[in-house]
């Protein structure tokens, strides 16, 4: 670690908070795209609500072309 600075971890319960706000322009501009990059990240961290949004978002096409394949992973 470097002297005087912390380092910190963003949790994958953090990443999907933020992902919200984008998905739902929740104080941030709505950015479909932007919700689904970070839902993805937390998905692969194995936070399951961030897989089921993830899949939603596939499901219905929004930030990411529809893939029903995608969708049920």
């Amino acid at each position: 670690m470097l002297d005087g600075y912390r380092t910190y971890t963003i949790t994958s319960l953090e990443i999907s908070n933020s992902s919200s706000m984008y998905a739902h322009g929740e104080g941030v501009p709505l950015a479909y795209k932007q919700a689904a990059t970070w839902h993805s990240e937390a998905a692969v961290q194995g936070y399951a609500d961030a897989q089921l949004n993830l899949g939603v978002m596939y499901r219905d096409g929004q930030g990411v072309p529809p893939d029903y394949a995608q969708a049920v992973k």
